[in-house]
């Protein structure tokens, strides 16, 4: 039997009515299906094996290595997400395409040569042969590469024919794709339903091997969307500027793992004037702890803005309490929460993001036994009478934690970072790994997914729909069930659409106007070549940027864009999708419902920004259309002048929740901008200002932020603050600083100083801003600038003392420095200048110290210190050339060494007889330079002692090879 093999009953309730080869092997599927060891502590457990004998069984889980399966398709369908696959020795022969893909699982890696007797302790292809009979050619390096010995031969035409169609989608999986619209059935190589591919980004262009979860940023600096997509080697960042020809704007390298989660929180800097954004990212089966990454320097990079190991690994990061289309906050506040970490088994930590980059911990629960293991978690604000049921809820409802934990999901208010309160569980009869789940727009109803179930029980995808209006008590109230055995992994709801990333099956799109029978809508088959219980294809899905574009990743082939063609878009914002509004007015923002039915209704909800709850009278409702009725409905939203000093202020509108049917458009969102007058402040105010009587004058600036609505003056003065100032300092004492209506940004105060010839201590004075409107202004330190004036006629010269004189050979290195200071105390800026001698390269001449290559003359330095008033003061220093003849030398005589001349040091060397360290003769070369200190030549004309060393080496070495 072939260890591969399957029965046609499991195969039908495992594959679909698509195309099911699973072929691959040839030479542009091994890069996109490499093979690799993945790490352990995958979800709960950690690097279990499942076992595969030729006289094994196909039943239970493979796990018990005395009881080992007989194929390792059956084994991949019992194992989890970084299980391996370990296979025995003995003869299988292939009889199918499908068993030659099992080989290539990048989740669940195969691995042959391996022993019944020593209980697979040791892998040895050598001593236990594992053969594959019946193999392709081209699959002959990748069996090899796994443990396996091959027999080859050739196939069928329908097996060929069978790998050809593979190898063509195998091809699109490693390309990139744009504009291909989803027509009969098919996008391309890909089965899909009302849904087109707006582009694709593989795999080869992240250099990873596999993707992991994805999620969505719009920076609302600049309105661009990105795609934050997991790696397994990192985590990259993709511009969606354009959509249909993504980039990729950069990576973060990580250590490599199979598990890695993101998420985004977004805010506004009230000083920077801006939004600032971070992502956050967890490893699961590593130690890289939480790393958080700013995309504040978008589209042009992204860098880690800092690292945290309060928990070295997590399965998952999930952020409550933020809008997920924005990331910014609600109106409780957000919190971190870190999922299924090692310490503490596995328990939801939560931490305050009130300091993004530095996340404070908040909440970690005092008896975490293995039991409060939190595999995923989503989150959902109630702000209805079930409120009640929570002991923390406040004035904006209770945030309600949604936790799976593999057995059961649990419901705790959470409302209180630092504190937790279980309301109650929730499971059904079929629970094989309660994975994650979301709620419903209504957040009456709650969508839950089940990892293993598919795997352990035989089933096709299974969605479980569970009642929570009373959140005390969650009752299942419904299913669905796809038509595959795919694996149901992770969804998310906007509107009536539940979108949901399918593993093999790619991307669903259910429709959930019902709750309690979801119906699927649309699909996209990112892993066309199989619809097996196994962990390929569609990893994470990211329904909610502002656009309408759905973003997938997939584990085999990288970034999916998608458009959602299952909407027909009856209900949306008009005309546009930004207002303005000025502080203190109302806002009218039209609403068109082109659904033909006899009612439906939408809800409407006020998203915060930079403006708050404090900001705006209304900030949800319900919108109904009935028979006969306008299709036009308005949102009225009456803003309030709270009389603080103020930018512009941003907040958003969405819409929510259609019923009876109706679908929302792409235009769901609505931004508001509500118009000030703006605030005047003094930038970078904390930094006292000190300038020059000499100067001439002094340019201070004075900002207005917002978008200019009306026309502002403010007022300046300048007042004492220190010694004696007064209005002869300056040529005038105070003025005024205008913007006209629409202008805003940076106006410049010129103080112009007046130099007189009294010698004076340093004066200062305050720059103070004032208006009629109180309210126009900034704080009172950002309304003010302290300024110091520094008196010339009272200024002092630097002090420089004379640099000491050197005697130098010629050829040497010349280091010379100077000292000196100023008596009032002020950087000094130094130059060094030649004066004299042979031309040379002054080295680091605007420091104290110089150095140069001393000439074979004297040479003249002049180094000056110059104060900030321009008061110079300058020394001279001389370098005299060293003279190296000795005395008893003459014109016609050797050099120390001798050298060249009649005699020499002893040695006789290159002269015609024998001399004393005076030398004699009549040599005409004069005599070699003396070598410097520390010079390792030795000097003198005598060996050094380390060649002298050498040589005897040398020759001990000839006489041992000769021996």
């Amino acid at each position: 039997m072939a260890i591969f093999s399957l029965s046609q009953k499991q195969v039908s309730k495992q594959t679909s009515n698509k195309t099911r080869i699973l072929a691959g092997g040839f030479t542009t599927a091994l890069s996109l299906l490499a093979i690799m060891q993945l790490p352990a502590w995958a979800h709960s457990e950690h690097d279990k094996a499942r076992f595969v004998a030729a006289d094994g069984k196909d039943s239970g889980d493979c796990g018990n290595r005395f009881r080992p399966c007989q194929s390792i398709a059956y084994a991949q369908l019992q194992a989890k997400k970084g299980d391996k696959i370990l296979v025995a020795k003995g003869a299988y022969p292939v009889t199918s395409p499908t068993e030659l893909l099992q080989l290539n699982n990048l989740i669940n890696p195969v691995f042959a040569g391996y022993s019944t007797i020593d209980s697979y302790q040791v892998q040895d292809p050598e001593k236990n042969p594992t053969t594959l009979v019946g193999v392709p050619p081209e699959y002959r390096a990748l069996a090899k590469e796994k443990g396996f010995n091959v027999i080859v031969d050739g196939k069928s035409a329908a097996f060929n024919n069978a790998l050809q169609k593979a190898q063509t989608q195998l091809d699109a999986l490693q390309q990139r794709q744009q504009n291909v619209t989803c027509e009969s059935g098919m996008a391309g190589e890909y089965t899909c339903n009302n849904i087109d591919l707006v582009s694709h980004v593989p795999l080869s262009e992240f250099e990873a091997s596999a993707a992991n979860d994805i999620w969505g940023h719009i920076d609302l600096n600049s309105n661009t969307e990105y795609a934050i997509i997991g790696l397994r080697n990192g985590v990259s960042v993709v511009s969606l500027a354009d959509p249909s020809n993504p980039q990729v704007v950069g990576k973060i390298t990580q250590q490599s793992t199979t598990w890695r989660d993101i998420k985004v929180y977004q805010y506004f800097d009230t000083e920077l004037e801006r939004w600032q954004a971070y992502a956050y990212v967890t490893a699961d089966s590593a130690s890289v702890g939480l790393t958080i990454l700013d995309l504040n320097n978008l589209p042009n990079e992204i860098t880690v803005a800092s690292t945290t190991r309060s928990d070295t690994a997590a399965h998952n990061v999930y952020i409550s309490n933020v809008d997920y289309s924005f990331n910014t906050a609600l109106n409780n506040e957000p919190g971190l929460h870190i999922l299924g970490q090692p310490q503490f088994n596995g328990a939801m930590r939560t931490y305050s993001l009130s300091n993004p980059t530095q996340p404070a911990a908040a909440y970690t629960p005092v008896l975490a036994d293995a039991s409060l293991y939190t595999h995923d978690a989503s989150s959902v604000n109630i702000t209805d009478g079930r409120a009640a049921q929570c002991d923390n809820a406040n004035e904006f409802g209770c945030t309600v934690m949604l936790d799976f934990n593999e057995a059961e999901f649990r419901l705790w208010d959470h409302t209180n970072l630092s504190n937790a309160k279980q309301l109650s569980t929730g499971t059904y009869n079929t629970a094989s790994y309660v994975h994650s789940g979301w709620w419903s727009d209504d957040r009456n109803y709650l969508f839950v997914h089940d990892e293993l179930d598919e795997r352990n029980r035989g089933m096709n995808s299974t969605l479980y729909v569970f009642d929570i209006t009373d959140l005390e008590n969650p009752v299942q109230a419904g299913t669905w069930t796809g038509p595959t055995g795919a694996i149901d992994h992770n969804g998310y709801v906007l509107g009536n659409r539940y979108y949901m990333s399918n593993y093999e099956r790619g991307l669903t799109i259910l429709d959930i106007t019902d709750p309690t029978s979801p119906e699927e809508v649309g699909f996209f088959d990112t892993y066309p070549l199989s619809d097996a219980a196994t962990f390929n294809g569609a990893w994470g899905v990211y329904p909610f940027l502002p656009s309408g574009l759905i973003i997938v990743s997939d584990i085999n082939s990288g970034l999916y864009v998608f458009r959602d063609q299952t909407r027909a878009g009856d209900i949306s914002i008009e005309p546009g999708t930004e207002y303005e509004v000025d502080e203190g007015g109302s806002l009218t923002i039209n609403v068109q419902n082109l659904f033909d039915a006899p009612s439906s209704s939408v809800d409407y909800e006020v998203i915060p920004g930079s403006a708050d709850a404090s900001d705006y009278e209304s900030n949800k409702g319900t919108l109904t259309w009935l028979d006969g009725e306008s299709n036009i409905q308005t949102i009225t939203i009456n803003t309030i002048d709270d009389g603080l000093a103020e930018s512009d202020e941003t907040f958003f509108v969405r819409l929510s929740n259609p019923t009876a049917g109706a679908t929302l458009s792409n235009n769901i969102l609505a931004k508001v901008n509500i118009n000030s007058l703006g605030v005047v402040l003094i930038p970078f105010n904390n930094d006292p200002l000190t300038v020059l009587e000499n100067q001439g004058s002094v340019a201070v600036e004075v900002q207005r932020s917002g978008n200019g609505n009306g026309a502002v003056t403010v007022n300046y003065s300048l007042e004492a603050f220190s010694g004696e100032f007064d209005a002869n300092d300056v040529s005038a004492i105070s003025g005024e600083v205008t913007w006209q209506d629409g202008e805003s940004g940076i106006k410049v105060i010129t103080i112009e100083l007046v130099d007189d010839a009294q010698e004076e201590q340093s004066e200062s004075f305050v720059l103070q801003l004032s208006s009629d409107n109180p309210s126009l202004l900034a704080s009172e330190e950002q309304s003010r600038k302290l300024i110091t004036i520094r008196d010339d006629d009272s200024n002092q010269a630097p002090e420089v003392a004379e640099p000491a004189a050197q005697t130098i050979a010629a050829g040497t290195q010349v280091t010379v420095s100077a000292q000196g200071s100023d008596p009032e105390g002020d950087t000094l800026n130094w130059l060094w200048t030649q004066v004299s001698g042979p031309e040379v390269t002054l080295l680091n001449a605007d420091t104290q110290t110089v150095s140069f290559t001393m000439p074979e003359a004297e040479v003249v330095l002049q180094v000056s210190a110059t104060d900030d008033f321009g008061v110079q003061t300058s020394q001279q220093v001389t370098i005299a050339i060293e003279d190296n003849s000795d005395d008893g030398s003459g014109d016609d005589g050797s050099g120390d060494d001798g050298s060249d001349g009649d005699g020499s040091d002893g040695d006789g060397s290159d002269g015609d007889g024998s001399g004393s360290d005076s030398g004699s003769g009549s040599g005409s070369t004069p005599p070699a330079t003396t070598p410097p200190a520390n010079n390792n030549s030795g000097g003198g004309g005598s060996l050094p002692l380390g060649y002298l060393i050498a040589g005897i080496a040398l020759v001990a070495l000839r006489r041992i090879v000769r021996k």
